[in-house]
């Protein structure tokens, strides 16, 4: 094959550490590039990059294509984080973004889950009847849950429910249901 070898050792060792293939992939730590960078290493640390002062990483893309970084198992790719070039909104997806996407921040700080879309600061969307817990430290569990018909909100430990105006509470329901 038409490449260069870099290694440590004598003149003929096969102790190749970088080579340059002939369509210009660069590999280190593995004699057969598949991407213009292609980096194998053994153990948990593979890139360490250091500044004495800010440190940024950027993935820059032509205008309306998509920038993200992929995160693989065994080289089937299992998570992304990036920019959308197609609604130009920030995602964490299963795929690519615009595909599989789970959360969305849109450019006015609004955030979704389960929508592209979202309307408020924070909406959470399913297809189906879901829960959405809000859980603290000492046990207690707030619920809202949306229905086709209506919309059921509560405590679902076992605490009592209060409801609040001006930061005063109003309403007291207690967990064997007296108000």
């Amino acid at each position: 094959a038409n490449q260069l070898n870099l290694g440590i050792g004598a003149i003929g060792d096969a102790n190749t550490k970088m080579v340059i293939n002939s369509t210009g992939n660069v590999g280190i730590g593995t004699t057969a590039p598949s991407w213009p960078l292609d980096i194998y290493a053994t153990g948990n640390k593979v890139v360490n990059l250091t500044t004495t002062g800010h440190a940024a990483y950027y993935v820059n893309s032509a205008a309306g294509s998509t920038s993200y970084v992929g995160f693989l198992e065994d080289g089937t790719k299992k998570w992304s984080i990036g920019l959308d070039g197609v609604d130009d909104k920030f995602k964490i997806s299963t795929s690519n973004p615009g595909s599989g996407d789970l959360v969305t921040i849109q450019n006015d700080g609004n955030v979704g889950i389960g929508t592209t879309g979202p309307v408020g600061k924070f909406e959470v969307s399913d297809s189906g009847a879901q829960y959405s817990f809000f859980t603290n430290t000492g046990g207690s569990r707030a619920f809202i849950y949306p229905k086709t018909s209506d919309v059921l909100m509560g405590s679902y430990s076992n605490h009592r429910l209060g409801l609040t105006t001006g930061g005063t509470e109003r309403v007291s329901i207690s967990t064997t249901g007296n108000v």
